[in-house]
């Protein structure tokens, strides 16, 4: 798999029974900020400027800068020639409807993870395991009977991750499907297949269709978690770090 570039000539290819995973810095240099912010369109920079704090508009516009450079690779054209559309909450498709390329974003803390995937529905989650205490993350409320009773044999910094793991599942599909956290959480069972490591979660909430759930190694601090439709398609261990072709801030 090639580094995704933005020239014409360089091409990322995609299989059908493929799913990339990416991963790029949110705190990026001032030169490399402006190169992502110039291929944004009127609107992604209106909305960047609604951010009341700075640090979520660096981020906001670090992570859209990344997914253009990223799409436009895979599609052969320019970053800024990328057009979407919203097709249901929290999951922007590109514009052509019909298009074969299907992507899912997230990002939390400095991090932005993508997964991009040939003709098939995916959905992405990442999270932060930054921070301290004993209590979980997630609030119980959110976790199923089999996924609260993981936890109770569990403290600290393991009590931390294995909640974030269970919650970046649960939204992981809950993007796949289109649903996003208007979906019943909480009836959303993820330990098993997280048990398995690669597991399968089929009609889950009354949603046709196999969904395979795999975790994804996103670096030291972070948890991340993709679902894919379908069962056969090969997902890697880890994301691959993004970067700029020459002369655009690298």
């Amino acid at each position: 798999m090639s580094s995704p570039e933005t020239e014409n000539h360089r091409y990322t290819a995609l299989g059908t029974d493929e799913v990339h995973l990416w991963s790029a810095p949110l705190d990026v240099r001032a030169d490399k900020l402006a190169a992502l912010s110039r291929v944004l369109d009127r609107e992604e920079r209106d909305r960047a400027l609604r951010f009341r704090f700075e640090l979520d508009r660096v981020r906001w516009t670090a992570a859209r800068g990344w997914l253009r450079h990223l799409l436009a690779s895979y599609l052969g054209t320019e970053p800024a020639e990328v057009r979407f559309s919203q097709c249901s909450p929290g999951k922007p498709r590109l514009a052509a409807r019909s298009h074969w390329l299907r992507f899912n974003v997230s990002h939390s803390a400095d991090m932005v993870a993508i997964a991009v995937a040939h003709s098939r529905e995916v959905g992405i989650d990442l999270e932060s395991t930054r921070g301290g205490g004993s209590a979980e993350v997630v609030p119980l409320r959110f976790l199923s009977e089999r996924e609260q009773a993981a936890l109770v044999r569990l403290s600290g910094q393991t009590r931390r991750r294995k909640s974030l793991q269970f919650w970046t599942g649960k939204e992981a599909y809950l993007k796949a499907v289109g649903l996003g956290l208007r979906g019943p959480v909480a009836e959303l069972d993820v330990a098993l297949p997280l048990e398995q490591r690669s597991g399968v979660m089929a009609e889950h909430v009354g949603i046709p269709g196999d969904w395979s759930l795999h975790t994804f190694d996103a670096g030291p601090d972070y948890v991340g978690a993709v679902v894919v439709q379908g069962l056969r398609a090969r997902v890697p261990v880890a994301a691959r770090p993004m970067q700029l072709a020459e002369g655009n801030g690298r």
